[in-house]
């Protein structure tokens, strides 16, 4: 839900989907959807802040809220 307050995360994970946009590596995401745990694997191309939150945008899907994702690989 995108009412909810966003919780920033760890330079360690946004520095990690960083270099992994600049290199242009997948990386495998477990992220929460709808109140489901889901896994999906897709290529970073750019991490953007809208309305205090910050997002990450990739190929594969929508922008994704940054304290969706609970896990990368």
């Amino acid at each position: 839900m995108m009412s909810d307050k966003y919780s920033p995360v760890s330079c360690e994970l946004y520095d990690s989907l960083t270099d992994r946009s600049v290199f242009g590596k997948s990386v495998k995401l477990t992220f929460l959807e709808n109140g489901k745990t889901r896994q999906k694997e897709v290529y970073v191309d750019d991490i953007v802040t809208k309305d205090g939150a910050e997002f990450l945008i990739t190929r594969q899907m929508r922008p994704l809220r940054l304290d969706k994702i609970k896990k990368i690989d």
